[in-house]
């Protein structure tokens, strides 16, 4: 993700992909169509990315609740985005669970944040834990909407930060067991 500043102090941003062995890399996104690309992953097969986007610039009379960030899904080969979702709370920090291809979001629910799962072949989804952390939405999101997560190897946990801690939760029960950890 390259941040570009313009006439405006905050300014937007693009996707760039690039080669571990070097190079210019390939821009992926326009900063007229796609402003504030974040949270880009891979999905399982490699052959796309998912991504949060907005379609507008930061301004500070959004309301998250009625929905900001929406899912992407690019074509790497092609390079077609797919809008997947369009809803209230947004759609953050997409994280694909190994073997199924579903995809892990965090969006706003009220005042609280939850985590869903949501399946990109059918648009069906489910939610598997809230209470999580506030997001970031009504920020300048440079790092991101909510603190990175990731997928235990086998796909039935997913590791992410919520009240101080790191959490295990499991996808299919919802239940949270926290990691040990020293700092």
């Amino acid at each position: 993700r390259k941040r570009i500043t313009d006439t405006r102090s905050i300014g937007m941003c693009e996707l760039w992909l690039f080669d571990a062995e070097g190079g210019d890399g390939v821009q992926l996104t326009q900063t007229g169509t796609y402003p504030f690309p974040t949270e880009a992953t891979f999905s399982n097969d490699g052959s796309a990315i998912y991504f949060s986007s907005t379609p507008w610039r930061f301004q500070y009379n959004r309301n998250p609740n009625h929905g900001i960030y929406d899912l992407h899904r690019m074509d790497l080969k092609t390079g077609e985005v797919i809008r997947l979702t369009a809803e209230s709370g947004s759609a953050m920090r997409p994280a694909v669970r190994p073997g199924t291809g579903e995809i892990a979001l965090v969006r706003r629910k009220g005042t609280d944040n939850v985590l869903d799962l949501f399946d990109p072949r059918n648009g069906s989804r489910r939610q598997i834990a809230d209470g999580l952390e506030h997001d970031n939405q009504e920020g300048f999101a440079l790092n991101g909407l909510y603190p990175h997560t990731a997928w235990t190897p086998n796909g039935k946990e997913l590791v992410l930060w919520d009240d101080g801690a790191i959490w295990r939760i499991h996808a299919e029960t919802g239940r949270r067991q926290a990691v040990p950890f020293t700092a």
